[in-house]
């Protein structure tokens, strides 16, 4: 411990204290054996090797835990077979071949889930920290943009104050003669110096005759208060930012070209309203991140511990023998891996449903539930089970994911039902201007009001599972795909008396 304690303060930017802690590992795992003189030491190097793996994320740091411990292996075998008295290390004498393999494949077991979360973990660690630097790389355009208008907009006060020659600037007397023009006036408006002055404004311009300029101007001479505007001018094909100063002498008239402004602006707000969508996508993503890390560090340790705790008992009363009791024991730990395996399947399942990876093609969905009717053609001809749907549309979408939809609340139709009672599924169809409404009835055990919400959530389950199998993600998959697509979900129901799903797709 004093090694690894000195190596990861002297190197602090180096890893190879992950290394060294996992050849102590190794160390404490020999030391742990010498004490309980049999094959736990198999599993204990499984657990602190897959500790190992989901922490750091890398087979490599299984490798010097591994040769510490064959050393370990190859030295006191060595002193065994020398006739070293008082050394203790598993000899095949000690067990039969099939207690080895068994030993082997519940270690094995152990490795490969924890191995899988492992994988799993590390793929949305690397799809978070990608999302924060697109969204570091954004908020930094942003900023950019933003100094950039900022700067420009300094600039353009600083022209007014100290370089007013800069914009068009002219003035008129009280009976709208042009007595000034400067020459920025000459080429911004347009129109040169012996064009305009001595001439009647309105005469030079009769186009801006009744528009926002012509209103400003004389509310300025009205109210002898100063106005200021913008303004589209379709001639010049420019925007302007106009001023209109009245004085004792006449009107003074600034105006500014502000094109490349009003340009930048919408390229800001273009930037703004992408920033909006990816700040949305990034939450979503975060949201789905903390249920899988609560997910991983919770529930899904569950069906582990199941398979540990009947291992125990196995160790403790048939090492020697494996007797029908113990034989029911070992399928027990293999049924708790089994869930285990299924939930993450699930959980990964969840995490990819809604996403568009397949193209996007019109979709005959009443092909769609033919087929899914199809995977119960038995059942439907002799009379176990009745699917009835109205004629459906072809609707442009992802057929994949639309056809889990259909499948998902198909199947739970089925499966939800009282003992004895035929299963009926009628699918309908009702149209809107915008939308297609889909609705999935059945006449199963039905759903108290209570718990509308609680259904759609992830591995939420209302029912034991002795009764009614599954991992509960189905709905939460369905719900997230319809959203996905553009759609939303919603039931009605009743205990005891059915449920109904109706979900739209936009047309």
């Amino acid at each position: 411990m004093l090694v690894y304690y000195c190596i990861k303060v002297a190197l602090p930017d180096s890893n190879l204290y992950q290394y060294v802690l996992s050849a102590i590992l190794g160390v404490f795992t020999i030391q742990f054996n010498y004490q309980m003189h049999g094959l736990f030491e198999m599993y204990l190097f499984a657990y602190i090797g897959s500790a190992l793996l989901v922490t750091y994320q890398k087979w490599k740091m299984q490798i010097p835990i591994l040769i510490v411990t064959i050393i370990h292996y190859a030295l006191l075998n060595y002193l065994q077979y020398r006739g070293g008295k008082q050394i203790y290390a598993a000899r095949p004498s000690h067990f039969d071949l099939i207690t080895f393999v068994i030993h082997i494949f519940l270690t094995s077991t152990v490795f490969f889930i924890c191995g899988l979360l492992a994988c799993q973990l590390k793929k949305y660690n690397d799809q978070h920290n990608s999302q924060m630097v697109k969204l570091a790389v954004l908020e930094k355009e942003t900023h950019s943009l933003e100094e950039k208008r900022q700067k420009e907009q300094s600039v353009e006060e600083r022209n007014i104050i100290l370089e007013s020659i800069g914009d068009a600037f002219f003035t008129t007397d009280h009976n709208c003669i042009v007595t000034y023009w400067n020459k920025s006036a000459e080429r911004i408006l347009h129109k040169s110096k012996e064009e305009t002055v001595g001439r009647y404004l309105w005469a030079l311009y009769d186009d801006m005759i009744g528009t926002q300029f012509d209103s400003y101007f004389h509310k300025a001479q009205k109210r002898s208060e100063p106005q200021h505007f913008e303004l589209w001018y379709d001639i010049a094909k420019s925007w302007f930012d106009i001023s209109i100063y009245p004085s004792a002498g006449g009107t003074s008239v600034y105006v500014r070209d502000i094109t490349k402004r009003k340009m930048v602006e919408a390229e800001m707000n273009q930037l703004h309203q992408d920033l909006k969508e990816h700040v949305k996508e990034l939450a979503i993503s975060n949201a789905e991140l903390e249920q899988f890390a609560y997910t991983a560090s919770h529930d899904l340790q569950e069906p582990l511990r199941m398979v540990t705790g009947f291992l125990a008992q196995f160790e403790k009363k048939y090492y020697d023998v494996i007797d029908e009791k113990g034989k029911k024991y070992i399928r027990f730990a293999l049924n708790g891996g089994n869930q285990m395996r299924q939930m993450i399947v699930d959980l990964l399942e969840f995490s990819r449903a809604g996403r568009k990876e397949d193209k996007l093609e019109e979709v005959d969905l009443q092909h769609v539930v033919d087929e899914i009717k199809a995977v119960y053609k038995k059942q439907m001809l002799d009379g176990s089970i009745v699917i009835q749907s109205e004629e459906l549309p072809k609707l442009k979408t992802f057929k994949a994911p639309i056809r889990q939809v259909f499948q998902n609340l198909i199947s739970n139709g089925i499966k939800y039902q009282k003992p004895g009672q035929i299963p009926v599924i009628n699918i309908f169809l009702k149209e809107t201007a915008d939308d297609y409404q889909f609705s999935v009835s059945d006449n199963g055990i039905g759903i108290d009001p209570a718990n509308f919400e609680e259904i759609f959530i992830v591995f939420k389950r209302l029912h034991d599972r002795s009764r009614y199998e599954g991992t509960g993600m189905g709905l939460a998959i369905t719900k997230k795909i319809i959203e996905n697509l553009g759609g939303r979900i919603w039931i009605e129901s009743e205990k005891g008396k059915g449920s109904s799903f109706h979900f739209t797709m936009p047309k």
